[in-house]
């Protein structure tokens, strides 16, 4: 997490995945589909909640 403007973040998240007895022909869709799965779990985190 690096800071990223006024008041906001940049967050880099490096994941190394395999599924074992898939093909490797496989690891391109999977990497595509975990990266949109991952990002979407980081920005729900991110998100600022509401105000208390």
């Amino acid at each position: 997490m690096h800071p990223y403007g006024d008041g906001a973040s940049r967050v880099v998240w490096r994941e190394d995945l395999s599924v074992r007895g898939l093909p490797h022909a496989f690891d391109r869709p999977l990497g595509a589909v975990a990266r949109r799965m991952f990002g979407r779990a980081v920005d729900g985190l991110l998100r600022p909640g509401p105000a208390s």
